[in-house]
């Protein structure tokens, strides 16, 4: 499947974020909880989620790389990095301004599985401040009977 994208994909090993440099990542128990966010309240997640070790890793603003790699415009920004998405949002001040990013979709949650993360509220109010409306939700996931977290979809109003 992928063989016909190869050409046109890049791989970075980077963390994005709002600063181009070094963050820390903590590495956690389960793969998909990886984050610059450290582990929040346990009674959000499905299981026992435990930070293995951190590291200082290279950091990237969305900014920064579309400048110096020549992107001039996004069509679908689709962000998933664990509680990190408004950070992220911010090293893109310049094409959020400019009107480069056409739709987000980020995962977004609504309890604090990370320590001092933003919820949905608060990436909502950051990206209305840019001209961007909620167009829907998806992926929806309940933990107890609680919506933990889910991806939303925001579109630019034109």
């Amino acid at each position: 499947m992928l063989d016909c994208y190869q050409s046109r994909l890049t791989l970075i090993e980077s963390a994005v974020s709002n600063i181009s440099g070094k963050v820390c990542l903590n590495i956690n128990s389960h793969d998909g909880t990886h984050s610059i966010l450290s582990i929040g309240k346990l009674q959000y997640w499905a299981g026992l989620v435990t930070t293995k070790k951190s590291e200082n890793v290279s950091s990237v603003t969305l900014d920064n790389y579309c400048d110096l790699n020549n992107v001039a415009y996004i069509d679908i920004l689709k962000m998933d990095i664990q509680g990190a998405e408004l950070e992220a949002l911010k090293g893109a001040n310049k094409l959020l301004q400019k009107n480069k990013i056409k739709m987000i979709v980020a995962e977004v949650e609504f309890r604090e599985l990370y320590k001092n993360q933003p919820l949905y509220i608060d990436v909502a109010i950051y990206l209305r401040a840019y001209g961007y409306s909620l167009v829907g939700l998806y992926d929806l996931q309940y933990i107890n009977g609680t919506l933990c977290w889910a991806d939303a979809i925001f579109l630019l109003d034109n």
